[in-house]
């Protein structure tokens, strides 16, 4: 892998985690408007999902810090 390469797989995983940290803050934001309503179970969806891109975000910041840190 040349530097360009590994460059360009570095960019895509930082913007994938600054994806992921853009989801988390949506689904906070959605969990304090269900915490109002309580309906159909949506705080207990936000609240999961929540929790799965927080071990996503985790894993994509050890490959980043793994292979890219300097």
């Amino acid at each position: 892998m040349n530097q360009l390469e590994k460059h360009e797989k570095a960019i895509l995983v930082l913007t994938n985690i600054n994806d992921v940290t853009n989801r988390i803050l949506r689904a906070s934001k959605d969990v304090s408007l269900a915490k109002a309503n309580h309906y159909f179970g949506m705080k207990e969806h936000y609240e999961n999902r929540i929790l799965i891109d927080r071990k996503i975000k985790e894993r994509l910041q050890n490959y980043y810090d793994k292979n890219f840190r300097l």
